[in-house]
């Protein structure tokens, strides 16, 4: 107890006390540290979680590029591989050590393409393409391709990547198509082939019978009867042709040609080709073309042909009355080319506004009622529209006002020859091609042009003035006061050119008038005297009785123009440069039995299964003067030539046994045959071989000149194209008979098989050939 108060005492003594702790204040120092490692920890860990990201990425990314369904490759500057992902490798067969370092020119089979490649890159661009890759086991592979330079900061290349696509598969499914579309446009080809030549066949009995017997005695009802099945048959072979043409068309099958050719007689010969039929309708048909129009140029001469007998056909069939105008103008003209515009202008019925887009649709007309009173297949245009853009580049459109005529025209886009070819063309001199001093001697003239339609007048002025001489046009009431003033003004005219059915003006009554004029007596003009074309003769016997003057049919060909002004006033006409070649087989054609008896006697065989083709031709050749044999078949054919030899062959390429190639190529090979007997290294003798053949087709025509024929006709054959072809083929003739006067008979060679060997092609194909690479 004692201890327990002795403890208890001091506690009593001493007060209660609380301890109170003052806060140090930090180092300021410390704190820094402290808080830069806290910083550097955080930065530490983002840097681990961003590191840690990157690689994710990274492994992600390199994963989708080695693994990536295309092919993937890296090259250097210098094009060798630096790096190729698993589908290259799985691809292509090769292994990656196999591929790195090698240039990348290795992957690619079709080595043609890779020039372009490099160069493209070369200029810091992307080359966009198809490559080839000869697989490991030598197999072909296709890939589409994307190559694309990579530059650093300073715009220098680092490296290119080339990104491919298999498309192999795709390749071959598209090639499987396009051959199945092939043959199927083949099997339409042979389908339309076949049409064409039994309808052609049948229509060549008709149209060349008709022409046989439009040119017998007939009386004048039968001649009626003879001229509707000629025109029906025509009509009937023009929509024959269209539909094939169509035809063509759709299944891309369309030739086009690039030859020379002379654009202003290629115009003039299809406006004169259809002058009967316009003046047969009392219409006026006139051509002008601007003298600053380029005569030598390089294109389709046949389908621009074509394309003009079809509007001009329809200005005709859709015009009662007045002028039908076709003007060829420059729309722009360079040293290598032209672009024209051809119009067709006509004061027909015209078109209604709601039917001009219907125009040019296949199958279809302005109207319905149009179908049922001018007739028509409604093919006409639509086959326009597309030969313009396949064979000019141009197009077509028409302007047109209801109840009073339509306007069609054409751009035409064409290549000009060179300059050596277009000597002699009249370029700078208006078209002028005859004798260059005659022509300064015509400079500054007076002419006095009377005539009814302005158009006449119009196409005189144009090319009058192109060759510097004063025109006047008169309707022709006026034309004997015109001349009267003239003489008393001192300026009296040198030259009248007057349209002979001037209305109200008889034509030779006007020339007497004027010939018995005692004020003109002194200074009597020559005179010129237009006449319709299918009037001519009968007209020119009337107005030659007038004296010395001269006739020029219409529509006016610059050339004959030219002619007949010079003939007038006595200057001289270059014949060898202003006549050309056409002018010439036409004036041949004017007087067709003249031309005939120049003809050497020539033996023919004509060999064809159809018998009234053989003897339509029999007809027309013994008519041109030939000595006829024929033949139904080809061994028929070749027996006949081993027993004595033609001077030429026509030959039908359809026909049983043993067809139109294969007589062609056994005829060839005789030849050689014979010429290595005769001790000749290759046969001078070579017999004209003319395929006569129903086939429409250009294919078909390449493939009758290169079985070793050399000329091609396409029934119905015609008297005219058959006298062109022999008088064409002549100077061969003459030529074998001047090299071996008693050649004989072509004997059978050793090897008669129908499979030859392939038969050295015809000159003519050469020149296709360079047409179409032209």
């Amino acid at each position: 107890e004692e201890e327990e108060e002795a403890e208890d005492s001091p506690r009593q003594q001493r007060a209660p006390s609380v301890v109170i702790t003052t806060p140090i204040p930090p180092d300021p120092v410390m704190l820094d540290v402290r808080l830069m490692c806290m910083e550097r920890q955080m930065i530490e860990c983002s840097q681990l979680r961003q590191a840690e990201e990157t690689r994710q990425v990274t492994r992600r990314l390199v994963s989708c590029v080695e693994y990536a369904a295309d092919l993937i490759e890296i090259w250097d500057a210098s094009g060798h591989i630096q790096y190729v992902n698993y589908s290259v490798a799985s691809s292509t067969g090769f292994s990656r050590w196999e591929l790195l370092g090698k240039e990348f020119t290795l992957l690619i089979d079709n080595t043609d393409i890779i020039p372009l490649v490099w160069a493209t890159l070369q200029q810091g661009k992307q080359w966009l393409g198809v490559l080839v890759t000869r697989h490991y086991n030598g197999a072909l592979i296709h890939f589409e391709a994307s190559i694309s330079p990579v530059f650093d900061g300073t715009n220098n290349v680092i490296y290119y990547t080339a990104i491919k696509r298999d498309i192999t598969q795709r390749k071959r499914e598209e090639d499987a198509r396009g051959l199945e579309m092939e043959r199927s446009i083949e099997k339409s080809r042979m389908r339309l082939s076949m049409m064409s030549h039994d309808i052609r066949s049948n229509m060549s009995g008709i149209i060349g019978m008709s022409d046989l017997l439009a040119e017998t005695s007939l009386t004048p009802q039968q001649h009626h009867f003879c001229d509707i099945i000629r025109n029906s048959s025509n009509s009937l072979l023009t929509i024959i042709n269209d539909i094939l043409d169509i035809s063509k068309i759709e299944a891309g099958k369309l030739a086009v040609e690039n030859i020379d050719f002379d654009l202003k007689e290629c115009v003039e010969d299809v406006v004169e080709l259809m002058a009967e039929r316009a003046q047969a309708r009392g219409l006026e048909l006139t051509c002008i073309v601007d003298p600053a129009v380029p005569s030598k140029v390089i294109g389709d001469s046949g389908r621009l042909k074509q394309i003009m007998t079809n509007l001009i056909g329809n200005a005709v069939k859709f015009t009662e009355h007045g002028e039908i105008v076709i003007q060829v103008t420059p729309l722009e003209i360079t040293p290598m080319s032209c672009n024209l515009r051809l119009e067709v202008r006509d004061s027909g019925i015209g078109i209604k506004p709601e039917a001009i887009p219907l125009l040019f649709k296949a199958f279809t007309q302005a109207e319905g009622s149009t179908a049922r009173q001018y007739g028509g297949s409604g093919l006409g245009l639509a086959i326009c529209k597309e030969l313009i853009k396949l064979a000019f580049n141009g197009d077509i459109d028409v302007t047109s006002e209801y109840g009073k005529g339509s306007t069609f025209f054409i751009t035409l886009h064409l290549e000009r020859q060179r300059k050596e070819n277009r000597i002699g063309d009249g370029e700078g001199l208006g078209g002028w091609r005859g004798d260059i001093e005659s022509h300064h001697k015509l400079h500054d003239l007076r002419v006095l042009c009377v005539a009814r339609a302005p158009s006449v007048l119009q196409v005189l002025h144009v090319q009058l003035n192109a060759w510097g001489m004063r025109t006047v046009g008169s309707q022709g009431l006026n034309a004997l006061e015109l001349l009267r003033k003239a003489k008393a003004e001192g300026d009296p005219y040198r030259v009248v050119i007057m349209d002979f059915n001037t209305k109200g003006v008889d034509g030779s009554q006007l020339a007497m008038k004027i010939k018995a004029d005692p004020e003109l007596a002194e200074d009597i003009p020559a005179m010129l005297f237009l006449v319709p074309l299918r009037s001519q003769h009968t007209v020119e016997a009337e107005v030659r009785l007038l004296g010395e003057v001269e006739v020029v049919a219409k529509p006016l060909r610059q050339t004959r123009l030219g002619e007949c002004l010079t003939t007038l006033l006595g200057l001289s006409w270059a014949s060898s440069m202003g006549m050309s070649m056409s002018m010439r087989l036409r004036r041949s054609e004017s007087n067709p039995k003249q031309d005939d008896a120049n003809k050497p006697h020539l033996h023919v065989l004509v060999v064809d299964d159809n018998v009234v083709v053989q003897q339509v031709a029999v007809r027309m050749l013994q008519k041109l003067g030939c000595e006829v044999d024929t033949a139904s078949g080809g061994h028929e054919a070749l027996t006949m030539m081993t027993k004595e030899l033609f001077d030429i062959i026509f030959l039908d390429v359809m026909m049983p046994v043993m067809d139109g190639f294969e007589v062609s190529q056994e005829i060839r090979r005789r030849e050689r045959h014979n010429a290595v007997a005769r001790g000749e290294k290759d046969s001078q003798i070579r017999i004209p071989v003319i395929a006569m053949t129903a086939n429409a087709f250009k294919e078909d025509e390449i493939k009758c000149l290169n079985a070793g024929m050399d000329d091609y006709l396409s029934k119905p054959i015609k008297i005219s194209e058959l006298r062109a072809a022999v008088a064409k083929w002549s100077t061969q003739v003459q030529m074998n008979k001047k090299l071996h006067p008693t050649s004989p008979a072509l004997p059978p060679s050793q090897n008669t098989s129908p499979a030859v060997s392939p038969v050295p092609a015809s000159p003519i194909v050469q020149s296709h050939q360079y047409a179409r690479h032209s």
